[in-house]
């Protein structure tokens, strides 16, 4: 994300996962480019928010693996003056692992009780997957965000069901699938 403050142009910083820029008078124009793993730049839609701020996200491309996004910006105050400024952004392109040890099992009627194991470093959530076969699992998302390390499915029927679960980093990466695990909802 970047955040600009409508206020003039003092100061550029960069945090792991935004942009704040700063400024000291009312802006006329701000323009924004960013490069990310050595692409070219591509300019980016600042859209102005009720809280003084302007606010854009990067979207890092699928498959970037690691690498560095340059994030240039622009301005000119009422007066003509133009100031720029260039923030570079570590990307963390690496998946963490898939989480272990899970385990479905019949909860009741037509439920299923879904648990794993937490991984070892800090995520934004868990993402469980299920399919009436292996292969559909991966298209078949039922939950996103999870904080917690279980899930209790209503299964619509009585039938085999596969799940599988993965791990969203702080970055946005996320994990392969984990292996697969069947039950029946009964």
């Amino acid at each position: 994300t970047i955040q600009v403050r409508r206020k003039g142009f003092s100061r550029l910083a960069a945090g792991p996962n935004d942009v704040l820029f700063e400024a000291d008078e009312p802006l006329s124009k701000l323009t924004a480019s960013v490069a990310i793993a050595g692409a070219d730049p591509v300019e980016v839609a600042l859209s102005p928010r009720a809280d003084d701020l302007f606010a854009a996200t990067l979207e890092v491309p699928a498959g970037t693996r690691g690498g560095k996004a340059v994030i240039t910006l622009s301005t000119e105050d009422s007066s003509g003056h133009a100031a720029g400024a260039e923030s570079v952004l570590e990307i963390d392109g690496v998946a963490p692992p898939a989480p272990a040890a899970v385990v479905a099992s019949p909860s009741g009627e037509r439920a299923v009780l879904v648990k794993w194991t937490a991984i070892p470093e800090e995520v934004l959530g868990y993402r469980v997957y299920r399919a009436t076969s292996e292969n559909g699992l991966a298209a078949g998302r039922i939950a996103d965000a999870l904080k917690e390390t279980r899930l209790s499915d209503p299964a619509t029927e009585e039938r085999v069901y596969f799940y599988a679960v993965s791990a969203v980093d702080l970055a946005g990466n996320e994990s392969k699938l984990s292996r697969p695990v069947r039950v029946l909802a009964d």
